[in-house]
């Protein structure tokens, strides 16, 4: 496209490794699903509440949702992987609880351990509680609190009380 001289170029794909790479993917897997609900307007009701469901699972590029039994994991997974399909995404790495395996498999799953067997999220403080030196500053407290990754929230209790001391 030309304007007076002036030539304007666009991008045709998600481009990463930039700042807001995540904003941008986060942005384009919203849409693709708005407009996949869009288009199942009378299609059956299960698949719209699976896709309701994968909307609200995403955290940047990880996908967390929790279903009742193997029959809705089967399902979630079908139409998840189908949905992002038609669109040229591949959601892979799929793992899941089973209460019936005795494996002590552990996956990092947003900064926390997830253990799979028993089903339990924990938060991995080896690398914090690592480099603290003798004596505590203010600086150093505040950059051992957010060694913690948890965009869930779910270390606040624990983290609340040093940022409360500062």
């Amino acid at each position: 496209m030309e304007l007076m001289g002036n030539k304007y170029y666009r991008h045709c794909r998600v481009v990463f490794g930039v700042t807001s790479s995540p904003f941008l993917l986060v942005s384009v897997i919203q849409y693709l699903l708005e407009s996949t609900l869009k288009e199942l307007n009378g299609n059956p009701k299960y698949k719209v509440d699976i896709i309701e469901q994968l909307k609200k699972s995403f955290y940047v590029d990880n996908c967390l949702a929790s279903v009742k039994n193997e029959r809705e994991l089967q399902q979630f997974i079908q139409i998840a992987s189908d949905t992002l399909a038609t669109r040229k995404l591949e959601l892979r790495g799929w793992e899941y609880s089973d209460t019936t395996d005795n494996s002590s498999s552990t996956t990092n799953v947003l900064g926390m351990v997830w253990e799979r067997c028993s089903d339990y999220l924990c938060l991995n403080a080896t690398n914090i509680t690592y480099d603290l030196p003798g004596i505590l500053s203010k600086r150093e407290i505040l950059a051992t609190i957010h060694k913690a990754f948890d965009p869930l929230g779910i270390a606040c209790p624990v983290t609340l009380i040093p940022e409360l001391l500062l």
